[in-house]
């Protein structure tokens, strides 16, 4: 046989065999990979333990590209067009950062025309807070006005894909995000979206994600043992968060807030003192920028309020309507000052 001939056959095979990789990559990206929420394995809006283990019994399966899922969940977190074990490590990495760490997220998902759909989150660490919009299956390669509750946020593009992400921060490292309005504090049900012409609707369903409440992975084991079991729901939590305030002439401080959710009961209870001040003060006390009530101080020079979902008559006010959920890095203004909620040391 020729050396020509051989050197046709090799680089024919190549040919084809590079040809068909390349193809079977695109479509798994575009089937297997979840863009407004990556960790969201099986598209609940929520990030658990379930998400991972979706993964991990589809590895048990024998899956190992994205398009070849038996059942179509967004097995593919990384992007990587591979169903592989990083990508539950990576579910796993995510849910013990959110135990671990002290920040709070707020998060809803708003479907728009056609199959365009958008998801805003908002997580707030200590003082600093990021506000992060995706958009998917939107017109490509397009430039989209965004708005949220009227306040204008800036303009989103998308890619070849139809997907586009728009950031806004504050704090001092703002990593070259676009300045986050100084009045979005916090995101509510009745906040509106839009995005251009292909997103117009409330975040109708926005839930606050308490840190600490999700179950902990672990990384360890033999992935190719099946895994039936499904994480167990705690029957009782606590939560008990204090802020610290600076003494400023003289005057002190303190918020607390506490709740204890007990056989699907809840009951919650928020106070705050004043002392040393002068006599008949008054404090306008805010949580997270939701003003909840005033302080007015005795003749000592001493105010307290405080309310509760189960209030003692005489002693506590009932929670007002529109008092806002409370987790971690929750911050509590007292007059001029403002501190964030943290977990008693």
């Amino acid at each position: 046989m020729s050396t020509s001939t051989n050197n046709r056959r090799r680089s024919h095979t190549r040919s084809l065999r590079t040809e068909a990789l390349e193809s079977r990559a695109l479509m798994a990206a575009d089937i297997g990979h979840n863009f407004i929420q990556p960790h969201d394995v099986n598209d609940d809006s929520n990030v658990t333990a379930v998400d991972a283990l979706v993964i991990i019994n589809e590895l048990n399966r024998g899956g190992r590209k994205a398009e070849d899922s038996v059942h179509r969940s967004f097995n593919d977190v990384n992007d990587d067009s591979f169903v592989t074990p990083i990508d539950a490590l990576q579910v796993i990495n995510q849910l013990n950062r959110r135990n671990n760490s002290p920040s709070a997220e707020q998060s809803t998902t708003v479907r728009g025309t056609g199959t365009a759909r958008a998801r805003v989150e908002l997580e707030q660490e200590g003082t600093e807070r990021e506000l992060k919009i995706r958009v998917d299956n939107a017109p490509a390669s397009s430039t989209f006005a965004v708005s949220l509750n009227d306040i204008a946020l800036g303009e989103l593009m998308t890619d070849a894909k139809g997907r586009g992400r728009l950031v806004l921060s504050d704090g001092d490292d703002n990593r070259d995000h676009l300045p986050l309005p100084s009045e979005l504090f916090t995101l509510s049900p009745d906040m509106e979206l839009i995005i251009g012409d292909i997103i117009h609707g409330q975040l109708s369903s926005v839930a606050k994600l308490e840190t600490n409440v999700s179950t902990p992975v672990s990384g360890g084991g033999n992935s190719s043992t099946p895994i039936n079991s499904q994480p167990t729901p705690q029957s009782a939590s606590e939560l008990h968060l204090v802020a610290t305030y600076p003494v400023v002439s003289g005057i002190t401080r303190s918020a607390e807030f506490e709740s204890e959710t007990e056989r699907g009961a809840t009951k919650q209870k928020f106070k705050v003192e004043v002392e040393h001040t002068r006599p008949n003060s008054s404090f306008e006390v805010k949580v997270a920028g939701v003003s909840v009530g005033t302080i007015v101080t005795n003749s000592k020079g001493k105010g307290t309020l405080i309310l509760s979902s189960q209030p003692k008559p005489g002693r506590e006010s009932p929670l007002p309507a529109n008092f806002p959920a409370v987790t971690v890095g929750t911050l509590v203004t007292i007059g001029d000052q403002t501190a964030p909620l943290n977990k008693v040391a």
